[in-house]
């Protein structure tokens, strides 16, 4: 994880399938479940080729700059597939906003997944997905039949 400014659009235009969400920091909720999940999934597919690309993008720009990110993604033992992302506040509303997942503050957001299989497909939104064993049951899911659609 670095300082770098990147364009979200290049980011989740690569081809590869991406597993994302919006997370803060210092959420006292279901964050830190989502995040363990992530962790859970990102080990798991550690020693495969899987080109998964696993995305959190902050609702707490103010809060949550890049060193705050790179403390939360080490407390995950993220890995270099797992990028998180922070910008201005109105860029991060427009985001949440364009996946429908803006709900006025950070205190109101839901616990929601988005996943894509490719740039070709859909994104997938999940609510209350809560156990590693369906994270990685939906992305599998997703995977298969991404392939089946080449």
């Amino acid at each position: 994880m670095n300082s770098r400014k990147e364009s979200l659009v290049s980011i989740l235009d690569q081809g590869y399938p991406i597993i994302m969400d919006f997370i803060f920091t210092s959420c006292p909720s279901f964050c830190p479940i989502i995040s363990a999940n992530f962790a859970y999934l990102d080990r798991k597919l550690l020693t495969t080729a899987d080109p998964l690309r696993i995305v959190s993008i902050s609702i707490d720009p103010d809060h949550d700059t890049p060193a705050r990110l790179r403390e939360y993604a080490k407390r995950y033992h993220a890995s270099p597939r797992w990028q998180f992302y922070t910008g201005g506040y109105q860029d991060i509303i427009s985001i949440q906003r364009a996946f429908d997942a803006f709900r006025g503050d950070k205190m109101n957001h839901e616990q929601l997944v988005f996943m894509r299989g490719s740039n070709q497909d859909g994104w997938l939104q999940l609510k209350n997905l809560i156990t590693p064993k369906k994270l990685i049951e939906q992305y599998e899911n997703m995977i298969s039949g991404s392939r089946r659609n080449e």
